[in-house]
C-alpha cells in the first residue's frame, strides 16, 4: 500500500503472471481450423504415436499422444 498514486506497466503484471503459471501449469494445444498433409511417401495404413510431454520441465504432469500417419492433420 502507497500514500501515492502510481501507475505500474501492465508488462510487470502479465510477467509475474506467466512466472507463476509457468511452474504449476500442463501446456496444452487447440488448433481451430487444422490443414491436412498427405505424405506421399509414407507408406498407406501405417500409423506411429509418440508421447509428448504435457510440461517440458515438470514430467509429473503426464504426457499427451501424437499421432502420424499418411494422411496427418499438421497444426497451424
Amino acid at each position: 500500500m502507497a500514500k501515492n498514486d502510481s501507475v505500474v506497466d501492465i508488462a510487470l503484471l502479465e510477467h509475474c503472471v506467466r512466472e507463476d503459471l509457468n511452474s504449476r501449469a500442463p501446456r496444452v494445444m487447440g488448433v481451430l481450423r487444422p490443414l491436412r498433409v498427405v505424405i506421399e511417401n509414407y507408406p498407406e495404413g501405417k500409423v506411429e504415436t509418440f508421447e509428448c510431454p504435457n510440461h517440458p520441465q515438470h514430467p509429473g504432469m503426464g504426457n499427451t499422444e501424437r499421432s502420424l500417419f499418411k494422411g496427418a492433420f499438421y497444426r497451424t
